[in-house]
């Protein structure tokens, strides 16, 4: 139970930082030319699947503990909540991203022919 609610907490945290991330970026790159826009919503919802951020997190060094008295690790926690984003992005986001990219497809035709 409480893994669940560590991963439900990871997940609006990591997609709200991917978004973040995506958007200042076109922020900036808006000055030199036009996105589709529904480019940052792909981008933010299709994501990364998580080889690097699990490999990251195995790399954590175990033995330093948050909550000693039910002997759990940051190790844990981190790979636990890197374990459930993962999941959550392969499942979740991978089979809905075509959508997004439907409407985006529907989006640039239209403008393409303006």
């Amino acid at each position: 139970l409480e893994d669940a609610v560590v991963v439900l907490i990871a997940i609006p945290i990591v997609l709200t930082a991917r978004y973040l991330s995506v958007k200042l970026s076109y922020i900036g790159f808006n000055r030199f030319r036009s996105y589709n826009p529904y480019s940052v919503a792909i981008l933010t919802w299709g994501g990364l699947r998580g080889g690097l951020a699990l490999a990251m997190a195995m790399s954590i060094p175990s033995g330093i503990m948050v909550l000693p008295e039910k002997n759990i690790d940051v190790r844990e926690i981190i790979l636990v909540m890197t374990y459930g984003v993962v999941f959550f992005s392969i499942l979740v986001q991978g089979s809905t991203i075509i959508p997004i990219i439907n409407k985006a497809k529907i989006w640039q035709k239209k403008n393409q022919e303006s």
